[in-house]
């Protein structure tokens, strides 16, 4: 069975493949943002990958422009970057990426 999901006004669909192609080209530069703040390896790869799923189920999403996809997801792994860094300021360090 294939997995597919519609984009938003256009009636068409995706399939998880493309939306993992299209999520695949903000991969590099989610982690460098994501280092850039945190400044830890594993917390930056858990910030980015965590913000990358964020939009794969998001319709309009896809339906952006580039542009509007790439401030999309510099405002998400910010975001989650940042819920991180608070988790790791509140928590034990061995719990920070539970």
């Amino acid at each position: 069975m294939k997995h597919t999901a519609k984009q938003a006004g256009t009636g068409k669909e995706m399939d998880w493949r493309k939306r993992g192609d299209i999520l695949r080209q903000y991969e590099h530069k989610c982690y460098q943002s994501a280092f850039y703040l945190l400044q830890q390896e594993e917390k930056a790869v858990y910030a980015s990958l965590s913000a990358l799923t964020e939009p794969l189920h998001d319709e309009a999403f896809y339906a952006c422009s580039r542009e509007m996809q790439e401030e999309q997801v510099k405002r998400t792994v910010i975001r989650h970057s940042l819920v991180v860094k608070r988790k790791a300021l509140g928590a034990p360090k061995q719990a920070t990426l539970a």
